[in-house]
């Protein structure tokens, strides 16, 4: 029961936003009940490429249904055996972009504290239907359950909609706790004016006496399409003979009075922006968000009263005022939000307020800085080595499989071969976990760890001597004498190289790493690189006075990005618009600009041999590591890169 609790919370899956309901039902005991946070365990199988750009936006989903402190999952020790696919990401030292953290994890602490203040600004309840499902899931009643919950799946919809701010009410609290008093009914330490009935068929006795008391001393009751007709299950009629009945095309008009008013500038603005309000003392805190990912809102807020408006920046902290209009009506303000963005707004009501505007700058030039790109990486490239052959007792190798398909077992050889062509890079490495209780050896040569691990712990490090690097094929082989630690796992070959996908079952190392790629390294000689890439490019210029310079990114494709302009760090990327302002970093002639792309383990871990595009994995599981039914041939990577970098001029 959410209201014994100091500190509810609840957990969610994966990348969605499909259970609205089950974080806002903890969120409103919680705000009933005078309990300072609500926690949400989230981000578990999102994967390890997953970028901040969808953590972020997930995080304002999560703070809109209710959640005030995330905790991410995970942070492993290790990532040694089958625990590195324990629904990814993981959240460590382990991951390349792990010292970029602070910019996701400050604005998540400053996202919960501004959804946190105060209290919660809603006039209307909306009855959770939840005994109506119960009592209508059984075969001897139908199981038309679903009825129910589709009903109130669509009036919730419909109050989001049309920013209508409202708790859940619980039925069970409402008959311990519940009261009206003053033309409201009180719950808890929170009232509403009005409670919406959604379809149900029983409601208890004490919910339809205080919904007849809230109607006799002033409140409202709305009901969607019909009055429940049975009281504790059993036949009741003649209740709530003043309640207003309304369809669902109605609920929007009946709670037009209790809503934030938002009307569009473009198409469907309003309908895809959702709003959660909070009052604290005499100011209005209003977060917005624009559910499509991949389509711009531009939407005017409107407050039915005269007031000085704010907006907070919740990835700098920065607080400046926002552009608005005064009338005698109210306080007009325009918003404009890129894919999935979001704004925090603050308002104070003044009746002497004036309106505040900015000028607004116009793009004169566009200047494209073209790739080639001077590339500089932080990591050695990777190639894997995830097929291996069993040796059988007369010393023959079998048929190679995959590292999944092979069974651990005492005094297990494994051989597996890579292909290296000419020029063959010096300096290789090859990775093993938990070498110190192998034999390894490469082209015949025993192969030694030198006592340092890459990424984690486990994952040792045994030179390769130069001059046993063969031209063409070269033969790896793994004595196990007490078995492997865990299950047999990929081997990697590390080093300045680059790696050549002659198709996309293969590849092989050709040569030494490039130092200048176009747009995707994936592509370009580093499918399974597990770091970060820094791309330069040169710009030459004469800024001029009074205009603005700002860089922007065409598609990223990595987990964020920083910016240094002639070796100054400008500022970080990590969502759309994709944008910074570089004006002051820049100087008469050639300026270096710096991108660098922070990466993730995705392609070095995978999953690589699921048989579906990356796009198409919503979450992460175990499964899509080490099941053979899902097994590819083919090697599933994603890209990293940018689509393009480019200076606009503004004046």
């Amino acid at each position: 029961q959410f209201y014994l609790m100091q500190a509810p919370g609840t957990d969610h899956l994966g990348y969605n936003t499909s259970d609205f309901r089950r974080i806002r039902r903890g969120m409103s005991v919680a705000e009933q009940f005078d309990k300072d946070y609500t926690y949400c365990e989230a981000f578990a199988g999102l994967g390890f490429d997953v970028s901040f750009e969808k953590l972020k936006m997930q995080t304002d989903y999560l703070a809109m249904a209710g959640a005030r402190v995330i905790i991410p999952h995970l942070s492993q020790y290790d990532l040694a055996g089958d625990r590195k696919y324990g629904h990814p990401p993981t959240f460590s030292y382990h991951v390349p972009f792990w010292n970029k953290m602070k910019l996701l994890c400050d604005y998540q602490a400053r996202l919960g504290y501004s959804v946190s203040r105060g209290e919660q600004a809603a006039d209307v309840l909306l009855i959770d239907n939840i005994e109506s499902k119960y009592m209508t899931a059984s075969p001897a009643a139908g199981g038309q359950s679903g009825e129910y919950n589709a009903g109130l799946d669509r009036v919730e919809e419909l109050m989001r909609m049309c920013h209508c701010e409202f708790a859940y009410g619980s039925e069970e609290l409402m008959q311990r706790f519940g009261k009206v008093e003053n033309g409201r009914l009180k719950l808890g330490s929170r009232t509403y004016r009005a409670v919406v009935v959604p379809p149900a068929i029983t409601l208890r006795k004490s919910t339809y006496t205080l919904l007849e008391e809230l109607l006799a001393d002033g409140g409202e009751v709305i009901a969607v399409n019909k009055i429940p007709k049975l009281c504790d299950g059993r036949e009741c009629n003649g209740m709530l003979k003043n309640a207003r009945v309304v369809s669902f095309d109605g609920i929007t008009d009946a709670l037009k009075k209790y809503s934030l008013r938002i009307t569009d500038r473009d198409s469907f603005s309003a309908e895809h922006v959702e709003t959660a309000l909070r009052r604290d003392g005499n100011k209005m805190f209003c977060f917005i968000r624009n559910t499509l990912e991949n389509a711009e809102a531009r939407f005017t807020v409107a407050l039915p009263c005269k007031a000085d408006v704010c907006e907070y920046d919740l990835m700098s902290g920065d607080i400046t005022p926002k552009t608005h209009r005064i009338s005698d009506s109210g306080t007009d303000i325009d918003v404009f939000l890129s894919g999935g963005a979001s704004i925090l707004l603050s308002w104070q009501e003044n009746e002497h307020a004036a309106g505040y505007s900015q000028k607004a700058l116009c793009e004169t030039d566009r200047i494209e800085l073209k790739p080639p790109y001077a590339l500089s990486v932080d990591s050695p490239n990777l190639l894997i080595i995830d097929k291996f052959a069993v040796i059988n007792g007369d010393g023959a190798p079998g048929a190679k499989k995959p590292t999944v398909a092979i069974k651990n077992g005492v005094g297990a050889t494994l051989e597996a071969s890579f292909t290296v062509e000419a020029p063959i890079p010096g300096g290789l490495k090859l990775l093993v976990e938990y070498a110190d209780a192998l034999t390894v050896t490469l082209n015949g040569t025993q192969l030694h760890p030198d006592g340092e691990s890459y990424i984690y712990s486990s994952l040792n490090r045994l030179p390769i001597p130069d001059e046993r690097i063969n031209p063409g094929e070269n033969i790896v082989r793994i004595y196990a004498p007490n078995g492997f630690e865990d299950s047999v796992q990929p081997i990697y070959v590390s080093g300045n190289f680059s790696v050549c996908r002659n198709d996309e079952r293969s590849a092989i190392i050709k040569g030494s790493a490039p130092t200048a790629v176009n747009n995707n390294l994936t592509l370009e000689g580093f499918p399974f690189y597990a770091g970060n890439a820094t791309l330069e490019a040169k710009l030459d210029i004469t800024p001029e006075k009074g205009k603005s310079y700002i860089l922007t990114l065409n598609r990223p494709n990595a987990v964020s990005c920083s910016v240094a302009v002639n070796g100054m760090a400008a500022g970080d990327i990590i969502s759309a618009p994709y944008e910074l302002d570089i004006t002051d970093l820049l100087t008469e002639g050639e300026n270096s600009i710096a991108v660098t792309l922070h990466g993730s383990l995705r392609n070095m871990i995978g999953p690589h041999h699921i048989n579906k595009a990356p796009v198409l994995i919503k979450f992460s599981s175990p499964a899509d590591f080490t099941s053979h039914a899902n097994f590819s041939e083919t090697y599933n990577c994603v890209p990293f890169g940018v689509g393009g970098i480019s200076v606009s001029v503004l004046e």
